[in-house]
């Protein structure tokens, strides 16, 4: 039969009650604090539109060879899936102008009258072993 064990009982005593209530308060009102403004930072986070990098097309395409583009639409920053779409538009005319480019380089280096243009040869060597925005932009100012 087990024996009941006694239970001490600890003798303790708050000094000032009232200065532990108010730090306890003070306590969870900061938590509270803290919790609202991490919530409100990564609502603000999530929630803002991505912008896209000023004018690629710049930077990607010589001016030499550069086709005319139909004008964007303006982007209307309260809506972030517009200004998306908008992005991946951009980024699909800009493909779309890279490929046509580096096709004119294919059909020029299979082109035979393009063998006995020495300045032909040279940008479309140099098109093959420095592939650049300038070399290839060459291959279609001196290749037929």
């Amino acid at each position: 039969m087990p024996v009941p064990s006694k239970s001490r009982e600890l003798p303790v005593r708050a000094r000032r009650p009232l200065r532990l209530v108010l730090i306890i308060a003070l306590g969870i009102w900061l938590g509270f604090m803290a919790l609202g403004l991490s919530a409100w930072l990564i609502y603000k986070t999530l929630h803002t539109p991505i912008e896209a990098p000023a004018e690629i097309s710049n930077l990607t395409t010589p001016q030499s060879i550069r086709q005319p583009q139909a004008p964007a639409l303006p982007a209307i920053p309260s809506d972030p899936a517009l200004a998306t779409q908008n992005h991946m538009f951009e980024q699909y005319q800009e493909n779309l102008s890279r490929q046509e480019t580096s096709d004119a380089v294919e059909q020029a280096r299979r082109n035979p009258d393009n063998f006995a243009n020495p300045k032909c040869q040279f940008w479309l060597q140099q098109a093959q072993t420095a592939p650049s925005d300038k070399s290839r932009g060459n291959v279609l100012m001196f290749c037929n």
